[in-house]
């Protein structure tokens, strides 16, 4: 009867340096992407809202609230440019399609799939290996613009890990690839389609409410 071992696994951190870099090259992306929409986001819904209110102050009868709503449009339109100078999108979408074809390829040979089925002698495990360079090789050409590096090492691409897991026995792999892929791919999907579901509620309310308020302030300015 043929065992798993318990103690083989391959958790992200574990995978090829390419894959690393990539995710985070995707990563920082996504979180200045985030940032600048946010702030444009928040800087109109200000702008708005100070633009159809009125607060007169002093003797000469001064709308306080029009350099604010000024200011904030120019937030906001700040934020645009950084944008569209920087794309920090295409860093983000480059680098999660780098990151997710890297991952693809490093688990495909770590548990012998095709192509990197577990060759029978040394020689044919070192032409695997260089394959799997040069596949990854194929992977930072197609996303060059992502800037990643070419992967010249094959002690950084094909880990401790990765190794080990390919020389352990069929049942080994099958068990580590359902609990460490599929599994932990169900578990993220799962836990980042909450997440999103309570930001988007969270950005719906303050729509809601930026949007009540502007009209609130549109009727009582109307009525001065």
């Amino acid at each position: 009867m043929t065992t798993t071992n318990p103690d083989i696994g391959l958790k992200d951190a574990r995978l090829s340096a390419i894959y690393l870099t990539a995710d985070q090259v995707s990563g920082a992306g996504q979180r200045t992407t985030k940032r600048l929409v946010r702030a444009e986001l928040i800087a109109l819904i200000v702008a708005s809202i100070a633009g159809v209110t009125t607060i007169r102050v002093t003797s000469h009868a001064l709308d306080v609230l029009a350099p604010v709503s000024a200011v904030a449009f120019i937030v906001a339109l700040a934020c645009i440019v950084r944008r569209a100078q920087t794309k920090p999108e295409e860093g983000w979408y480059k680098g999660r399609a780098g990151a997710e074809s890297a991952r693809t390829l490093a688990w495909k040979y770590s548990i012998g799939a095709r192509p990197f089925l577990v060759g029978s002698d040394d020689e044919e495990e070192k032409r695997l290996a260089k394959l799997f360079l040069d596949r990854l090789a194929n992977v930072v050409k197609y996303v060059e613009d992502a800037e990643l590096p070419s992967p010249d090492s094959e002690a950084r691409e094909l880990t401790k890990a990765m190794k080990r897991l390919r020389a352990s026995n069929l049942a080994t792999r099958r068990r580590v690839y359902q609990r460490d892929r599929i599994e932990d791919q169900l578990n993220w999907y799962a836990r980042r389609s909450g997440e999103h579901d309570k930001s988007a509620r969270w950005w719906l309310g303050l729509a809601i409410v930026a949007s009540a308020a502007g009209i609130a302030m549109a009727v009582v300015k109307s009525s001065w």
